[in-house]
């Protein structure tokens, strides 16, 4: 599964999720092809492969827990995070300070897995309109939240309460139980007004349920000023806003910290690419030192002839060692990665997943024929006659390892690895054009005219290959993300997956 999202308007995140081999380990390859406009100016001439790599981020997580409330609720379920916090709590199991914080970050990751998943179901009962389609559905979904939310955090409360009696206020077992607290609380509060709107739009049909999705929101920001949480001051107050927003990531990232890998950058790129250099360079000085040779021992010294061979073994020197760089960087792509990272669990500090990048700037007429049908502009019959784009060609080259439940006994409900890249695209937009321009159209009613200032917009096509080692097969995305010199201002899915 791949996903794009506008990280800020300058930054665009790609997310892929795989699942965890759990008998061998297996290969993806993942390629990212950007077509730029000409006029962009996005080519090796003007700018350095080195340097746009470093405007590509990456790291890895797992993906969230994914408990439904009732199996995190089941006394039963030993995987349980909730499970696990209270067989600690009513003190029939030791666990280490490490691990309960750990839980209490799973429990709150886990809610907001399930109350998005939730939401996510709840938006598919409605048309594009925000009629509702299934009106069962909403029903049954709306009261399966807001009933699940009550139940888990009575549970959790009861838990909190004795965690509070029983250790002092600096204690990091007791402020992860109150952080935790918080942060499902905002998530509640997020999530249940976001239900609330809705729903609002069809008032008689929900308005029952409308009352008791709001009794929720409301008994959270009561519960947060109780418990006097940062995040439920009162919001009149000097820089409220700012806190509040502060606190709010600073406990998402404090959560969500449980889930990312260890990640590590190898130097073996730069190490293979010495040797590689040192290899091609004493190929083209084992190439000269015979000419010279050659012509020393056959030829004349100081003639015209001799002259000649000596300047060309100099001159062939240094094209035969460029020549078998860009070879051997042909042959072994993978091999001359720009780029190597090595994730590692947090807990066992095994190696999960080894990523190889690279990266390289080519034209449209040099991308294979697959990913240029796909680009194919249909409403363009005259494309051949423009100026052919750039491509950014994006290559990550994927091995993840067997993972163990046995070892990685911490951590049995992982399933899948998340990989997220950002690409920073202020070099792309600083290129653009932000002449406005003047757009006039007429009211049918009326006639009159009306003018309007335009900003020139640029499309970029995206095509996605995710390729499968293990059955030779590819899935295809392809994208347009339309931007102008403000930023990035919409992504648009153009098609459908395509296998091949």
């Amino acid at each position: 599964m791949i996903s794009f999202r506008i990280h800020s308007s300058q930054h665009l995140e790609m997310k892929s999720l795989y699942p965890v081999p759990t008998k061998k380990s297996c290969h993806r390859d993942l390629h990212y092809y950007f077509f730029t406009p000409s006029q962009l100016n996005i080519n090796k001439q003007c700018i350095d492969l080195s340097k746009l790599g470093m405007k590509l981020t990456s790291h890895a997580r797992y993906s969230s827990p994914s408990f439904s409330i009732l199996e995190l609720l089941d006394v039963n379920n030993k995987i349980s995070p909730l499970t696990i916090l209270r067989d600690f709590v009513d003190n029939k199991k030791n666990v280490s300070t490490s691990s309960l914080i750990h839980e209490t970050q799973n429990l709150a990751n886990a809610y907001r897995h399930e109350s998005k998943s939730t939401l996510s179901s709840l938006k598919e009962a409605f048309d594009d309109k925000n009629k509702f389609i299934d009106n069962d559905r909403i029903k049954e979904l709306s009261v399966r939240w807001f009933t699940n939310t009550n139940e888990l955090f009575k549970v959790y409360r009861e838990l909190l309460q004795k965690i509070i009696e029983r250790f002092s206020p600096e204690n990091l077992i007791k402020i992860a139980f109150l952080w935790a607290d918080e942060y499902m609380s905002l998530l509640a509060e997020k999530d249940g007004l976001e239900i609330y709107f809705l729903l609002e739009p069809n008032y008689s049909a929900f308005n029952i349920l409308m009352s008791q999705i709001m009794k929720v929101v409301r008994t959270e920001s009561s519960h947060r000023q109780e418990m006097k949480y940062e995040t439920g001051e009162n919001t009149s107050s000097n820089n409220s806003e700012e806190k509040y927003t502060y606190r709010k990531s600073s406990l998402k990232k404090w959560a969500q910290s449980v889930l990312y890998l260890i990640p590590k950058q190898s130097m073996a790129p730069q190490r293979i690419n010495f040797i590689l250099a040192a290899l091609a360079a004493g190929i083209a000085m084992a190439f000269a030192i015979m000419t010279a040779l050659y012509a020393t021992l056959n030829l004349k010294e100081n003639t015209m002839s001799w002259a000649l061979f000596m300047i060309m073994a100099y001159v062939f020197k240094d094209r035969i060692k460029e020549g078998l760089k860009a070879v051997i960087n042909v042959v072994l792509p993978k091999l001359m990665a720009d780029r190597i990272f090595v994730y590692r669990s947090p807990r066992s500090e095994r190696i999960l997943c080894r990523n190889r990048q690279k990266i390289n700037i080519l034209s449209s007429e040099k991308v294979p024929p697959t990913i240029r049908n796909i680009r194919k502009d249909d409403n363009n019959p005259f494309r051949k006659m423009m100026p052919p784009e750039n491509v950014v060609h994006f290559s990550n080259y994927y091995k993840f390892f067997k993972f163990k439940k046995k070892v990685e006994k911490e951590t049995p409900w992982v399933e899948k690895l998340a990989i997220i890249t950002r690409l920073r695209m202020d070099d792309w937009l600083k290129e653009m054009d932000d002449t406005p321009s003047e757009v006039f159209g007429t009211e049918e009613e009326n006639e009159e005219t009306n003018k309007l200032i335009a900003q020139r917009i640029y499309h970029i096509h995206l095509v996605v290959e995710d390729h499968y080692e293990s059955d030779n097969t590819s899935v295809y995305y392809h994208y347009l993300i339309v931007a102008k010199k403000d930023g990035i201002v919409r992504i648009e899915e153009l098609s459908n997956v395509v296998n091949k």
